[in-house]
Order: structure tokens, then C-alpha cells, then sequence
């Protein structure tokens, strides 16, 4: 399930949450993006967490596609799993019941143009790969 708020008010009192959270009151996670889409799973019983595995690849197409379209983003699981969740924004998100907010992404125009980059661009040490033979 997605929730997508394109309200600044709504945007502005999280951003105004977090900061509190991190202990930075000028602290925006969404980088001044105008909209956040929050994905939200029902966790199964059985205690398995497949569900978050799933809404990562959900995230990442969701974010390829933006890119595609010029658009700049910005993954937030920490946002929505690291700190304390707000009652008042999982409130205003009117999740179905059984369903938690798991992951989130900020949209908006960057304020440059995205560059563009090949695998040949990312030095070696920042994804460590191991090749046994």
C-alpha cells in the first residue's frame, strides 16, 4: 500500500518530527522535496520480514523510474525504522489495519541536473566484492 503527500503542511510538521528525533531542529530528511511516498506492508505472523525485502525492490524501481524521468529522490528507511515512529503522522497516513509504514521516498526536480554515471564511475572500494574460485 502507497501513501503519496504532496501537502507541505503534512511534510513540514515530519520534518519538524524528525529534526526533533535527531536532535536537529533544522534537519529536513526530505532535502526540500515537495512529495514523499511512504510504503507501507502488513507483516505476516509468522515472523518472517520478506515484506521488507519486497517493498526495498519496489522502492528501487520506483526510484529508477524517477530518474528516468529527471526527477531527484531520496530513500528514507532510516527515517521511518530508526527513530521512534510519530503517532500523529502513521495517523495521518490512514493505514489499513496490520499495515506499518516500512519505507519512504522523497520526489522532487533536483536543484541540478542529475549526472550521468556508469559502473566504471564507482570506485571499487565503495561495493567490496570477494570472487572465490
Amino acid at each position: 500500500m502507497y501513501f503519496c503527500c504532496a501537502n507541505p503542511k503534512i511534510l513540514e510538521n515530519f520534518a519538524e518530527y524528525c529534526g526533533q528525533a535527531f536532535g536537529n531542529p533544522k534537519y529536513n530528511p526530505f532535502y526540500g522535496a515537495p512529495t514523499l511516498i511512504v510504503i507501507s506492508a502488513k507483516p505476516k505472523d509468522d515472523g518472517q520480514m520478506v515484506y521488507i525485502a519486497d517493498v526495498g525492490c519496489i522502492l528501487e524501481n520506483m526510484q529508477l523510474a524517477a530518474t528516468d524521468i529527471g526527477l531527484g529522490s531520496v530513500y528514507l528507511w532510516a527515517l521511518l525504522n530508526r527513530i521512534p515512529q510519530s503517532p500523529q503522522f502513521v495517523a495521518s497516513l490512514e493505514l489499513p489495519e496490520g499495515f506499518k509504514p516500512v519505507s519512504a521516498l522523497a520526489l522532487g526536480y533536483p536543484a541540478k541536473p542529475l549526472e550521468k554515471r556508469s559502473f566504471a564511475d564507482i570506485k571499487p572500494e565503495r561495493i567490496a566484492t570477494k570472487i572465490i574460485k
